[in-house]
């Protein structure tokens, strides 16, 4: 069953559905057309309707109460809503909404009773319309009318009017040729993105970085991963950065806040991911899989250690660094005035159902420099959360029961929902937060939902963007050549051509992820699968079955069939506890990692048989992303042995020397159906390797490079599928560049109340 697009979708805890059925029965009254999961059809599957329905409604009403606020259902389905833009948030009682959902204002409904005094739900009522159509006029609950308390007032519209019409004036662009931000005007009305005054000595402006000297998100990291671009010393008078390079893909630059233009931090060619010590004195980062330290007054830059890549980082005191590797499966610490890294490990290394737990990539020194704020996945139920990691004890400590990104003060903490910022009281000795939220600011940039900002206790810096994870699916020829698709922009993961290049199965990534089939000549769609977390698909030869990797709470993780031509979802399980597959190859064989001694191992599957055969494996090292040779003879794979994920092809299931394919990083090797090509991705470049065979043997010319795409998202797994129809390949887009000039700044954040 599918949905047409409905006006409302009411989100509640079961024991509050007499209140949800009042609500639904007045929205239906003024007009709206309203979806409550009192409508789900006998024999529908329970989490796949609702998903459905929350994703066609126009506008989301989420019903706080205590339970609501403890029902992780009601939590995931707010998420949804506040990251879409579609949630209004009411009360049905005296609780407080759960920490991350205090920001939005909530219209106490704890009063409203049928036929009595409906103030509160007109409130309601004009909020919907603002949501689902901004110029159309307020729907109307008709009720008995009583007298409204008398009093002065602005209407709701008019106090948007006045609150934007005072944001547009609070904002000042400086450019290298003009003068510095000026101080809001002292007589003018002070109000914040809310309802309180805002103190004088709060200061909002905008900043324009030279046109040779922009922020690049991704600079030089391992794999053109999006990482945190951003830093500012203690004192928030200068902000560091990561900018093109005349000789290398990135260098870092300063930009003092009192002063005109940028100047490059000499040495550093190459950085990514920037921290500054908590002295203020030097800036820690990453290049050439090497941690390095600058000094900001110009001093000679020094190497600490070799690193393979690392993925995120944090001053632990002033002498100590505290960073993961390896995409984040290894963490260390170590003293910068040593060369010898010590292992980070926490005490309890799994989450209650045995999943290793893992870092996010931005991590923060905490007030007092003993601990690290970061994200840890996964965390409580389906959720990540925002954390207090302790080195010296081994340990996390919940802040916030949900993934968002933050930063933490003596007495405020700030963080993340959707592309807003947040402030809310917070008692560093305790790692409590108390109080309501605070809105800073919003259209902060995120890049991957990375969001990119940096504050000290006084100044507050972040870049601006757009709605984050809405890619589009473009074709790209042999010849470096892109087009786009008739497939509408989605939250798309790993997608799949089928054999006879017609349809594409894609993973959408919501709450819960779902394998949607598309059809590439018209962009026409079909909901596959339905509950639990579905991804990773990949089509049999015959292209009538597929195969996709499930996780649910109720049903054994692993690989799992379905049919591509039924009308209704049935599913099989063909290979538990088996994380997904990763390239198929003809007669049914695909390829996939499997757990080994000291990292991933790589193994071919037989999904006719279930036969597993292994067919590399070293000592730490990490094996995966490989394909099989269309003639079964050769894999081609991505290790990192050197230290650098790099291609390499060798014998598949007999004796013979491995050979090198990339020698500059390289990742994601793909053979071509007549076996003369060989590809391979590295960052944003997708080069092509010519090949050969004599006596047996395989001859490899030199990689040369057909696609340099600064907008390619690179996705877990392969990030670009073989396009049979046109011999090209399908590849994901983001919808923002991976640059920008403009800074918005917030001097004094911490008055804003």
């Amino acid at each position: 069953m599918g949905f047409a697009l409905t006006d409302l979708f009411i989100s509640y805890a079961r024991g509050d559905h007499k209140e949800a059925g009042r609500l639904a029965a007045a929205m239906e009254a003024a007009g709206y057309s309203v979806w409550w999961d009192r409508q789900l059809l006998s024999g529908d599957e329970f989490s796949a309707q609702i998903e459905e329905a929350l994703k066609a409604a126009g506008a989301v009403i989420v019903c706080w109460s205590a339970e609501a606020s403890k029902s992780r259902w009601v939590r995931d389905e707010a998420s949804v809503a506040a990251d879409s833009g579609k949630l209004v948030a009411i009360g049905l009682d005296a609780t407080d909404p759960p920490m991350g959902f205090r920001q939005f204002h909530c219209e106490d409904l704890s009063g409203w009773r049928d036929g009595a005094d409906n103030h509160a739900l007109q409130q309601l009522l004009r909020a919907i319309s603002a949501k689902l159509s901004p110029t159309a006029p307020t729907p109307v609950v008709e009720t008995v009318d009583r007298p409204k308390p008398a009093g002065p007032g602005l209407p709701l519209a008019g106090a948007l009017m006045l609150t934007a019409m005072l944001a547009i004036g609070a904002f000042f662009m400086t450019s290298d040729q003009g003068d510095p931000a000026e101080v809001m005007d002292s007589s003018a009305p002070r109000l914040k993105e809310g309802t309180a005054d805002e103190p004088l000595d709060v200061r909002r402006y905008d900043i324009l970085l030279p046109e040779d000297a922009p922020i690049d998100f991704i600079g030089a990291s391992p794999l053109r991963l999006p990482v945190p671009a951003l830093a500012i010393t203690p004192d928030g008078q200068q902000l560091i950065y990561t900018g093109p390079s005349q000789t290398d893909q990135s260098q870092l630059f300063l930009r003092d806040l009192g002063q005109f233009g940028v100047r490059p931090i000499q040495g550093t060619g190459g950085a990514y991911l920037p921290f500054v010590s908590p002295d203020g004195e030097k800036v820690a980062f990453f290049a050439a899989d090497e941690l390095r330290i600058a000094p900001l007054d110009g001093g000679a830059v020094r190497t600490v250690l070799a690193t393979p890549n690392p993925r995120g980082g944090a001053w632990w005191g002033n002498d100590r660094i505290i960073y993961s590797d390896r995409e984040g499966r290894s963490t260390w610490w170590i003293n910068i005035n040593s060369t010898t890294p010590q292992p980070f490990t926490l005490a309890e290394t799994t989450a209650p159902d045995g999943t290793p737990i893992v870092y996010n990539r931005v991590m923060t020194p905490m007030p007092g420099g003993e601990t690290v704020l970061t994200v840890a996945y996964p965390g409580t139920e389906s959720f990540g959360r925002l954390v207090a990691l302790d080195p010296a004890r081994g340990t996390l400590e919940t802040i916030i029961d949900l993934p968002v990104a933050g930063w933490a003060s003596n007495d405020s903490l700030v963080y993340v929902m959707g592309n807003e910022l947040f402030a809310v009281d917070f008692e560093n000795a305790t790692n409590q937060v108390s109080g309501e939220p605070r809105l800073l600011g919003g259209e902060l940039r995120r890049d991957d939902s990375l969001p990119q900002f940096v504050l000290s206790d006084r100044t507050l810096i972040y870049a601006t963007g757009g709605a984050y994870l809405e890619l589009q699916i473009a074709r790209v020829g042999v010849d470096g050549s892109i087009s786009e698709t008739a497939i509408a922009d989605a939250r798309f993961g790993n997608l799949a051509v089928s054999p006879d290049g017609q349809q594409i199965a894609a993973t959408v990534n919501g709450s819960q992820s779902d394998i949607y089939l598309y059809n590439l000549a018209s962009g026409q769609s079909r909901r596959l699968t339905r509950g639990g977390n579905n991804h990773h698909p990949e089509w049999s030869d015959d292209g009538d079955t597929l195969y996709f990797a499930h996780d649910s709470s109720g049903e054994p993780q692993g690989v799992y069939q379905t049919s591509t031509s039924s009308a209704s979802f049935e599913k099989s399980l063909i290979l538990e506890t088996q994380s997904f597959l990763v390239r198929m190859s003809a007669n049914n064989l695909a390829t996939m990692p499997v757990v080994g001694e000291g990292g991933f191992d790589y193994a071919i599957v037989d999904l006719q048989t279930g036969k597993q055969t292994v067919v590399a494996q070293q000592p730490d090292v990490e094996e995966d992303l490989g394909h099989v040779s269309p003639d079964h003879r050769w894999l081609a794979l991505t290790v990192d042995a050197s230290g650098r994920y790099e291609v390499v092809i060798m014998p598949l299931l007999r004796d013979g020397p491995t050979l090198p394919v990339s020698t500059e990083g390289g990742e994601e090797p793909t053979w071509s159906e007549d076996m003369s090509s060989l590809y391979y991705r590295y960052g944003t470049r997708l080069y092509r390797v010519p090949v050969s065979q004599q006596d047996g043997a395989v001859k490899l010319g030199e990689p040369e490079t057909i696609l340099d795409d600064p907008m390619w998202v690179n996705v877990p797994g392969y990030s670009y599928w073989p396009d049979p129809g046109t011999g090209g390949f399908l590849i994901l887009r983001d919808n923002q560049p991976p640059t920008t000039r403009e800074l918005r700044v917030i001097e004094g954040w911490r008055s804003i109340r």
